[in-house]
């Protein structure tokens, strides 16, 4: 029936474009509430904590991307988005989610560019939340 239709199938190899980079990088109220909330030593110690292991969720979503684990994949992703919301990251979790949802669609997989977009913006929401929260 898709042969007389005309209608292509999705490649299997397609790629996820880098998500949306006009996301707010950092959820205001969210921060205010944790500056509300939190002491500063608090704070310095959840922020430690984020920067600690971010590193291992950076690597873990990378190898999980190039080996093509794609449950490893989509649990590191919603491990990290829910981090990151909890601090008012929301550029971050945004990026998180789209590769959360590509362990989860078997027609898509992460890029190199997403992978790269993914530290980028976790570089910079660490050096915002720094400022923001400590």
């Amino acid at each position: 029936m898709k042969t007389w239709l005309n209608v292509s199938e999705p490649s299997p190899a397609a790629t996820v474009a880098p998500f949306a980079a006009d996301e707010e990088l950092l959820d205001s109220a969210v921060v205010l509430e944790l500056c509300d909330t939190l002491t500063l030593e608090m704070r310095s110690s959840l922020m430690a904590t984020f920067e600690a292991t971010l590193p291992a969720c950076l690597a873990d979503i990378s190898g999980a991307a190039r080996r093509g684990d794609r449950l490893g994949l989509k649990r590191t992703a919603h491990m990290l988005k829910g981090s990151a919301a909890t601090l008012g990251a929301c550029r971050l979790a945004c990026a998180c989610q789209s590769i959360e949802q590509t362990g989860r669609d078997l027609d898509r997989t992460v890029g190199d560019a997403e992978l790269e977009a993914l530290r980028a913006t976790a570089r910079t929401t660490c050096r915002a939340l720094r400022k923001q929260l400590l």
